[in-house]
């Protein structure tokens, strides 16, 4: 687990570094929000841009890193699980906080890697005006969330 969060804290660190390596490139204002047919229909000034990617990406992993730690702190009536009382149980609670750590860095990491990419195909446009945005890697990644989603209730189903 060790390994999971500090890969999910470098891609966090990875991305902010992209923007500032990224930023001396970009116009000064940035083409930010696109329709269904890939069309520009947002515009930003290169500076916000900066400042709200890297908000962005901090709130996203403060959120994943941070409510494992909450978790430990709350009292039972306040977590929902399947087959609560036995996840609660003095014997099981610290197994279930590990359980659910392991998923929200998953998770974390698998949305931190989006939004490098994500982004990454937002300079390409931007930089190299190239008129083609990939916005289809939305479908594998809502399909790993779905994914992890529905292990994470087989596993807390499984009373062993």
């Amino acid at each position: 687990m060790r390994i999971l969060r500090y890969l999910f804290l470098a891609s966090a660190v990875v991305f902010i570094l992209l923007q500032i390596i990224y930023y001396p490139q970009m116009p000064n204002t940035v083409a930010i929000h696109f329709n269904s047919n890939g069309q520009v229909n947002g515009w930003m000034s290169r500076d916000l841009n900066l400042i709200m990617s890297c908000v962005i990406i901090v709130i996203i992993t403060s959120s994943f890193f941070g409510a494992p730690y909450i978790a430990k702190s709350v009292t039972g009536d306040l977590i929902n699980v399947p087959h609560k009382e036995y996840w609660l149980s003095a014997n099981n609670k610290e197994r279930l906080i590990e359980i659910i750590s392991i998923y929200l860095y998953s998770i974390g990491l698998v949305t931190n890697i989006f939004m490098i990419f994500l982004f990454h195909q937002l300079y390409k446009y931007n930089i190299h005006a190239i008129n083609e945005v990939f916005i289809i890697a939305i479908v594998p990644f809502l399909i790993i969330i779905f994914g992890f989603t529905i292990h994470l209730i087989i596993r807390l189903n499984k009373c062993a």
